[in-house]
């Protein structure tokens, strides 16, 4: 079991990092690809802290049982998932194009670009559901 402030920690430094990548992209390529880098890591280190919600709610979207908050969160992490590593692949690609050839093919750069621009729109739907399901949860406390 993950203790729960060094979850609350893990997604604060997400959050942070998620900012400084938009913000180095503008200032400094290397820059970018290491906080580029240390995000993916954290975020599958966040990833594997909710790998047992992901399990269970694949295996009841199976049985066809799944409630709509439920069927949301789910669609919206795989959703998540999908285009970060998107995101991720075509950063990896870009980067090794401009260290070889010294320059990046605009068509890749731009499906990076919308990549980027869709997970972070994903992100901020992520953390609004979290934070929907803690106050909904809290209230639950509050009536027992």
């Amino acid at each position: 079991m993950v203790d729960s402030r060094k979850k609350k920690v893990l997604n604060r430094v997400l959050v942070v990092l998620f900012i400084l990548l938009f913000i180095s992209q503008a200032v400094n390529i290397v820059f970018h690809a290491t906080v580029g880098i240390a995000l993916v890591v954290l975020v599958v280190v966040h990833g594997c802290f909710g790998s047992k919600w992901l399990k269970g709610s694949t295996k009841v979207l199976l049985r066809k049982k799944i409630k709509a908050k439920t069927l949301i969160s789910y669609l919206l992490v795989v959703g998540l998932s999908l285009v970060l590593l998107l995101a991720i692949l075509t950063g990896i690609i870009l980067l090794v194009n401009l260290g070889l050839y010294g320059e990046t093919p605009f068509p890749l750069h731009r499906l990076h670009t919308i990549g980027a621009i869709i997970s972070a729109v994903l992100v901020v739907a992520h953390i609004l559901r979290q934070l929907l399901l803690k106050k909904s949860l809290g209230k639950r406390e509050l009536k027992r």
